[in-house]
């Protein structure tokens, strides 16, 4: 009886075999020697570009868009979203023979929405927390992408498949060699030291904040009435760590999967607090340009 096994050769998955694999393959694209390294080091230069691309998209448009203020939205502390430079370089891989510019732009959307949620489900599981959330956004995936993710990573990688990237490889040829390694090797460095920091960084922030929590449970009820609570909740906020700090102003939804209740809704409360100081801030701005025009008025 002839089955399966005896057609097709036993593939043998053992890590001797798969390093040799991907040895194979990035002989394949990339050569040998200096040409590997150099390869490598041009891969890199485009990844950073399109992740310091995104995350100016992330902190100018979507920041002052969304949140009406400037919001360094990185997760780590460098210009930089890596999610945007390895989606971008997904589509450089898998994307690039594709001619269609229909088919290129749904394959681009699938990838890069399929590398959002993945990433999301990911960092959900290693850090406890919710890093986005699109439940409220139409046409979404369990919150974690939706649709217009979808219409804007395929516009964008057909740009950059078709525009972009071949511009920007071009560019980079123009470098000598040895400036482009070097350069690319300091800056993996840091990349790669930054990445340690955050996390590091990150690592018992749920703690702090149940901490958090109960030092400011005595100012709850009194939230809405007592101006002070801001300035409380900031003196309590200094026993997070700077890398904590930054973490929470820049994903202000933020939501650790095991966070205290009355964090919740301290956080809530502040928020709400926040937002009536900037509408009397903008009342009194108004009245105070009322009042110059009137002044004026009377003068002449």
């Amino acid at each position: 009886m002839t089955t399966a096994t005896t057609i097709l050769p036993r593939i043998p998955m053992t890590r001797d075999y798969m390093r040799q694999l991907i040895r194979e393959n990035l002989k394949t694209r990339y050569g040998t020697g200096r040409n590997l390294i150099h390869g490598l080091s041009t891969d890199y230069a485009c990844f950073l570009s399109y992740s310091f691309a995104g995350w100016v998209w992330e902190s100018v448009f979507c920041s002052l868009g969304k949140y009406h203020r400037l919001i360094n939205r990185g997760f780590l502390n460098g210009p930089y979203c890596p999610i945007y430079g390895s989606g971008a370089m997904l589509a450089s891989y898998l994307l690039n023979d594709i001619r269609n510019p229909l088919a290129l732009f749904l394959s681009s959307g699938t990838l890069c929405c399929a590398l959002e949620y993945a990433t999301s489900a990911a960092m959900e599981k290693i850090f406890h927390a919710r890093w986005w959330d699109y439940s409220d956004k139409p046409m979404n995936l369990n919150g974690r992408i939706y649709i217009g993710g979808f219409l804007a990573f395929g516009a964008g990688c057909t740009f950059m498949v078709d525009r972009a990237d071949p511009a920007l490889r071009s560019l980079l040829d123009r470098v000598p060699p040895v400036v482009l390694d070097l350069t690319s090797l300091l800056l993996f460095s840091g990349f790669v030291a930054d990445s340690i920091v955050t996390v590091l960084g990150f690592t018992g922030l749920d703690r702090k904040l149940d901490e958090l929590a109960e030092a400011m449970e005595q100012q709850l009820e009194t939230l809405q009435a007592s101006p002070e609570a801001q300035e409380i909740y900031n003196a309590l906020a200094d026993t997070l760590s700077r890398q904590q700090r930054r973490i929470l102003h820049a994903f202000p939804r933020l939501e650790l999967l095991h966070e205290d209740p009355r964090m919740v809704r301290l956080r809530q409360e502040l928020r709400e607090n926040r937002r009536r100081q900037r509408q009397n801030l903008r009342k009194a701005r108004s009245r105070l340009g009322n009042g110059k025009k009137t002044i004026v008025t009377k003068t002449r």
